[in-house]
């Protein structure tokens, strides 16, 4: 595993996508910028981590990066490299010349709007597209592909694409321990204004006029944490320090329990990015894994599973009485809810769970490794 951007205990790349090809006899290796103090190889749950220098913002620093992507990945001599972003693609593309490798591209984002969304706006359009042919060149020398999304897997069209979801394994939420119904919204993972953070806020001021006891929850933290100042003041100045928490960042294995807890679980993506209109998060599989009815983006990809399922209900995500009025009925109408909840759960024992995406991960690596 190569990755330039994403920290070595990443949940799709070590804690899924690593452990389950070290589970299938893979000999695995995560070559990764360096969280902490690590500086010297460790091994965990079976899976070698290989560090390199921590991440840090400016392109020297990212060259710096790839230079000991490609020094470390070189000298591993591995079968395959698999990687994560279009700069550790390149690493691995030249690698796969170098040393007669096979080489498989892991798309997360749409990396083009993403990266361009960085540029000023006379210079996005000149980045979309620069990165838009680079990683296209790149991935049409890789010897397989995967994608976390079906809308995202359309992009590369002139190959073949195995959709990877961002699918919790099915065992970390069973057995399923639900109580009875109460008034717990959570949002799960890192949330900022362009995830929705002032919708959420502004959400749960008109729900509390109408359910007095109800609590909102992140479970996870402000992302980047610059908006912690304006959030604690506009919680303090609405009264609602009752109804508001952040637990902070919790360990992987803490959360499903969290989750399970809750009564409702809300996406707020903001419809500000490409990437966002066509993403599907992990927490949309997690909240249908710990059986929650979902208030989720009417955006195309998410939508779809979201309608096709009937674990949710779709709103406009800019709009927090629309918001507001979604969580109002689901906690007012709790069969519904939980009809939605038992909808969502039993979807993900079917399809979106880890354990199913493993079958598309060593499908994959058998035909590029026999």
């Amino acid at each position: 595993m190569l990755t330039s951007g994403h920290h070595p205990t990443d949940n799709r790349i070590f804690h899924r996508e690593a452990k389950s090809l070290a589970g299938m006899g893979y000999d695995v290796v995560v070559v990764a910028p360096s969280e902490g103090d690590m500086k010297d190889a460790v091994e965990e749950e079976g899976v070698q981590i290989v560090p390199v220098r921590p991440f840090r913002r400016g392109w020297v620093r990212r060259l710096g990066i790839l230079w000991d992507l490609l020094r470390k990945g070189f000298t591993l001599r591995a079968h395959v490299y698999h990687c994560h972003e279009p700069e550790s693609l390149w690493v691995g593309v030249l690698i796969k010349a170098l040393r007669g490798a096979r080489a498989i591209y892991d798309v997360h984002e749409h990396w083009p709007s993403l990266i361009a969304d960085h540029f000023r706006a006379p210079l996005r359009r000149g980045a979309f597209v620069l990165v838009e042919i680079l990683e296209r060149f790149a991935s049409r020398r890789a010897d397989g592909l995967f994608a976390v999304s079906g809308a995202l897997g359309t992009w590369y069209n002139r190959k073949p694409v195995e959709v990877l979801y961002n699918c919790p394994p099915l065992r970390l939420f069973s057995p399923l321990r639900k109580g009875p119904p109460g008034r717990l919204v959570v949002y799960e993972g890192g949330i900022s204004p362009d995830r929705g953070l002032l919708v959420f806020l502004e959400a749960l001021r008109q729900v509390r006029a109408r359910i007095p006891d109800v609590r909102f929850q992140v479970v996870g933290d402000l992302k980047g944490g610059e908006d912690r100042e304006w959030v604690e003041e506009f919680v303090r100045r609405h009264g609602l320090e009752p109804h508001f928490e952040l637990t902070g960042w919790l360990p992987y294995s803490e959360v499903p329990g969290r989750l399970m807890e809750a009564d409702i679980g809300v996406i707020l993506f903001q419809p500000l990015l490409y990437n966002n209109l066509i993403g599907v998060p992990n927490k949309l599989f997690e909240y249908m894994a710990a059986a929650l009815p979902v208030v989720a983006p009417h955006f195309p990809e998410m939508g779809r599973i979201v309608h096709e399922v009937g674990c949710g209900v779709l709103v406009n995500p800019t709009d927090p009485e629309a918001v507001a009025h979604a969580i109002v009925r689901l906690l007012s109408h709790p069969e519904e809810a939980q009809r939605m909840g038992k909808q969502g759960r039993r979807a993900v024992e079917e399809r979106y769970c880890w354990e199913r995406m493993e079958e598309k991960l060593a499908r994959v690596y058998d035909s590029v490794t026999l």
